[in-house]
């Protein structure tokens, strides 16, 4: 697919990130998890859909000599599945996928870690630990603060640091928490990201006052482009294959098709999610479509035009002559920084 006239969207998704379950064990402030779960259907993926999806993003990667992207999950906790080592030797046997996985870290325990180790398909490890003190983190995350340490402990004694990479929200956290995070991580070459933004997943979580990193998004009219570009070159499987169109969609409003019916490749390029496209950067007007996009903090309109990221095959450049004057014929958002012309 072309976006700006250049070709920017392949035809088969250079990342996949599966959902092979449904539940979480955090109450998260920050995530929608704790207030839509009674909307959600749950459930575990069969492990034949699960094969089926590995193997088609398999022959994929093969297939366009690339090296891919498997991940588990946008908003449940992976490690509550207990055959997880399983769903990760299946990937890893492949040998064509990097491999990680997200976790809030509370049942990240020795025995999982040593499984991993034993098994030799040691995935990168995620963990979303947000702050860094027993109280806030038992109030932020209602989780066991002195488990997670027990367990933080064993996993950077055991495991490659090259593959352990751990998040936390400054906007969340006191002076006093970063430093005791600092303390406790120093003699480890574990990547830290202290992240400064929290994100309202398209107004599908209501933030505490004073946390929204950019206000509660206005409804927008007609979109230009997605600032985060995921549905590029990401995509999104539920537990039940349904694919949907990014990890905002947290309440799974979209359906662009079943990959235990279809493969990824069909359902990459199918009407619906190329019709969604078409939407989401400005080729066409929604209609009665209403994407979660319309109320994302990531989504560009008129009234927030700004630099985008582009795609990773795609850079900003100048525009002259015939190229300019068909952009702007075309509706593509154009934007003027530094006294010369670049694509949104």
């Amino acid at each position: 697919m072309k976006i700006f006239g250049l070709e920017a969207r392949k035809p088969f998704p250079a990342k996949v990130t599966v959902d092979i379950n449904t539940q979480c064990n955090a109450k998260c402030v920050i995530c929608p998890y704790p207030q839509i779960r009674t909307e959600l259907k749950h459930g575990v993926m069969e492990w034949g859909l699960y094969q089926k999806i590995t193997d088609d993003y398999a022959n994929i990667c093969y297939s366009n000599r690339i090296m891919g992207e498997l991940s588990y999950c946008n908003m449940s906790e992976p490690t509550l599945v207990p055959n997880l080592p399983e769903f990760i030797k299946y990937a890893r046997d492949k040998g064509c996928f990097t491999i990680y996985f997200n976790t809030n870290g509370s049942n990240l325990k020795p025995k999982l870690i040593d499984t991993f180790i034993k098994e030799k398909t040691y995935p990168a490890i995620h963990l979303n630990i947000m702050v860094f003190s027993e109280e806030r983190y038992q109030k932020i995350m209602g989780l066991d603060f002195d488990l997670l340490k027990e367990n933080l402990q064993y996993l950077l004694k055991k495991y490659p640091h090259s593959l352990i990479d751990i998040g936390f929200f400054t906007p969340l956290m006191t002076a006093d928490e970063v430093g005791a995070a600092k303390e406790f991580f120093k003699n480890t070459k574990a990547v830290l990201h202290l992240a400064k933004d929290i994100s309202d997943r398209a107004s599908n979580v209501y933030l505490p006052q004073g946390l929204a990193s950019a206000g509660i998004p206005k409804p927008k009219k007609r979109l230009l482009a997605c600032s985060k570009n995921r549905p590029i070159h990401r995509m999104h499987i539920n537990y039940d294959g349904r694919a949907y169109l990014c990890d905002q969609d947290m309440r799974l409003e979209t359906d662009f098709g079943n990959v235990r019916d279809n493969t990824i490749e069909e359902v990459w390029n199918g009407k619906k999610i190329m019709d969604a496209l078409d939407i989401i950067y400005g080729k066409s007007d929604a209609g009665e479509e209403r994407l979660p996009c319309f109320k994302c903090e990531y989504s560009v309109d008129d009234e927030n035009i700004k630099i985008l990221k582009g795609p990773s095959d795609y850079k900003p450049r100048k525009l002259f002559g015939p190229l300019k004057r068909w952009v702007v014929k075309k509706g593509w958002a154009v934007i003027k920084k530094r006294g010369r012309l670049a694509l949104s």
